[in-house]
């Protein structure tokens, strides 16, 4: 027997829901969005009972409250389309009935670099964000190392400052690409981004 939910709410915490939610809605309008390796906070009800049991194949799931609200944390694995399989209890705790509802699974935003130039004389610090478009709200990242190529020789650093020292053979004006390898202090991965910076005196 299946027992049809009411999904009245998703929204994911530390973004703007409303205006997220209308972003997306014009892209997929027949999935609800979730995004991989986050903690998604999902509500949901039924009319005819309790909803309980959640499970997926490819997310992890848990009972829990975000201000002060019981709802759901679904931390999927995978991109794309995954089917949450629900039970549904009476009053007395009594199986009723049974269902499914898909999302669709979007890659965490990737950050980009912020800043566009570093001073020959003095050096300069390397900053990384979200795009002003990303639906997310303030998400810090932590820069690991820089790599990046002056001539023929390749060159790196720890952290996000480069130092004079290691621009003293550039001219003002001239271009480096630069490599910023991160982590995502949301979801713990590690990954990288390509920028460049304009030297200036």
């Amino acid at each position: 027997m299946k027992t049809k939910l009411l999904f009245f709410l998703i929204y994911i915490s530390s973004l703007n829901y409303f205006s997220a939610q209308k972003q997306f809605a014009l892209e997929i309008p027949q999935y609800y969005t979730l995004y991989e390796r986050y903690q998604n906070k999902v509500f949901v009800a039924s009319k005819s009972g309790k909803v309980v049991n959640p499970k997926c194949q490819y997310a992890e799931i848990k009972e829990d409250k975000y201000n002060g609200r019981a709802c759901l944390t679904i931390n999927p694995k995978v991109q794309g389309d995954i089917l949450v399989y629900f039970d549904v209890v009476n009053v007395k705790g009594k199986k009723i009935g049974s269902d499914s509802v898909s999302f669709f699974v979007r890659s965490f935003p990737s950050p980009i670099v912020l800043t566009s130039t570093v001073s020959k004389l003095s050096g300069g610090r390397v900053l990384i964000g979200l795009s002003p478009e990303s639906p997310f709200g303030n998400i810090n990242f932590e820069i690991l190392s820089i790599e990046f190529k002056i001539g023929e020789e390749n060159s790196s650093i720890i952290g996000n400052v480069i130092p004079a020292s290691k621009l003293s053979r550039i001219k003002p004006g001239a271009k480096i690409g630069i490599k910023v390898s991160f982590k995502n202090s949301v979801n713990g991965q590690n990954s990288f981004i390509d920028g460049e910076l304009v030297i200036i005196p």
